[in-house]
């Protein structure tokens, strides 16, 4: 069975988050790499709002995908190479003005 999940996120709805909210999803290695981008005044806002949306879409399509309890900060996303990756799946992402989707597929059982 293909288990597959995907999510759309309106970008600018992570603009105004409150710091509690971002602690409940990123994971501390996540939380870590935020807090850079949010310490570098070169970046522009939207980096750091695509950075939490895109986050949070993955982790989404993730648990549609497989629908575990997944306790969003234990899922550490990497980024290798400009490619998403978290253990055992295929992740994909794609940015489109004020939205980004992510699809999740489950390669291993």
């Amino acid at each position: 069975m293909i288990k597959h999940g995907i999510d759309i996120a309106l970008v600018k709805r992570f603009k105004k988050i409150n710091r509690k909210t971002i602690e409940r999803f990123l994971s501390p290695n996540e939380a870590e790499i935020f807090k850079k981008l949010r310490n570098e005044k070169f970046l522009k806002e939207n980096t750091k709002t695509l950075f939490l949306a895109t986050r949070w879409a993955i982790k989404e399509a993730l648990f549609k995908a497989d629908n575990q309890n997944y306790k969003y900060s234990e899922i550490d996303i990497k980024k290798i190479n400009d490619v998403y990756t978290y253990e055992n799946y295929s992740i994909s992402v794609s940015h489109d003005g004020e939205y980004v989707i992510a699809s999740a597929i489950k390669i291993k059982e």
